[in-house]
């Protein structure tokens, strides 16, 4: 309890002898000043996209230009690429002897592996840009 008491008085007496200092007159208007300055100066938030509009239309015009290939092209193929890694064979397994045969058309499992292309990509870009942007450390 001693202890806190001198302590008490010591630092009243170092108050007392260095005393208060007293701000300039217009120290409020000065320092409102700055802040408006630097409020007008620094923007909180600048949108900036992940894509530019020329890389949207390039990837719009490439999809564009498969669907219309796919609808509108003729293609015959002897060979499929299914049949070359033996794919094919998946549609007839038959896991309990019972189980019906789903028949797979070639464009829709080139769609889906088209559509699961294009989300690991996006997957990999998104996370570099949000590892770029908010540094995960």
């Amino acid at each position: 309890m001693e202890e806190n008491k001198d302590l008490d008085d010591f630092i009243r007496r170092s108050v007392n002898e260095v005393g208060s200092e007293n701000p300039s007159l217009n120290f409020t208007n000065l320092v409102m000043s700055k802040i408006k300055a630097d409020t007008k100066r620094s923007s909180v938030f600048i949108y900036k996209p992940l894509f530019s509009k020329t890389t949207w239309f390039a990837i719009i015009a490439m999809v564009m230009a498969i669907f219309g290939s796919v609808i509108f092209g003729q293609h015959e193929q002897e060979t499929t690429w299914l049949s070359v890694i033996q794919l094919n064979k998946l549609t007839s397994f038959n896991l309990f002897g019972n189980m019906p045969n789903f028949p797979v058309s070639s464009t829709f499992v080139y769609g889906i592996l088209a559509v699961t292309i294009f989300i690991w990509v996006q997957i990999f870009i998104l996370k570099k840009h949000f590892y770029k942007s908010y540094s995960f450390e």
